[in-house]
């Protein structure tokens, strides 16, 4: 099986996304104590994925989280599904306004190539955190528990509307 997986990974590795191995047949060799191995591999179209307009996020990133490069899936719904995830990372790095478009193009029988245009928009950070009210708990003994950092030499500081919800829930 590990095998198997190999031999996909490396056809993945080489644009070949929608590749299947399978074992065919299996031949024992009794006097040997060996099996011989007969496998099918179907590479598939060969798939160029790109990316433009991504400053912030590097390419490798991008194809790393993907599912139409994770899983190999060159569907309308995987590259929608890969749109989305490109989104909520941008998201999560401060850029509430990034837009995805996706475009699929047969470039002949055997090539597809996949663009993403990536609109990153404006990065927003969180400059300050300041608490108002009751001063029974100081601001120094909350602020570890809060998942919101301020941006600091150390820290992004990174606004993600979802990650101040669950800062709020949390006090």
């Amino acid at each position: 099986r590990k095998s198997l997986n190999k031999i996909r990974k490396d056809h993945r590795k080489k644009g070949f996304l929608e590749a299947r191995v399978r074992v065919t047949d299996l031949v024992p060799e009794h006097e040997h104590r060996k099996i011989n191995l007969k496998l099918s591999v179907q590479e598939g179209p060969n798939v160029t994925v790109q990316f433009s307009g991504n400053r912030r996020i590097s390419r490798k990133t991008l194809k790393k989280i993907v599912p139409v490069v994770t899983e190999g899936d060159t569907s309308s719904p995987a590259i929608e599904e890969s749109e989305e995830v490109i989104r909520t990372l941008y998201k999560r790095h401060g850029f509430l306004n990034a837009s995805v478009r996706s475009r699929k193009t047969r470039v002949n029988p055997s090539k597809i190539a996949i663009r993403f245009d990536i609109k990153e928009g404006i990065q927003t950070r969180v400059k300050k955190i300041e608490f108002v009210g009751e001063k029974k708990l100081r601001p120094g003994k909350i602020r570890p528990y809060l998942e919101t950092k301020e941006e600091s030499l150390l820290q992004d500081g990174f606004y993600n509307p979802e990650t101040v919800s669950t800062d709020f829930r949390k006090l």
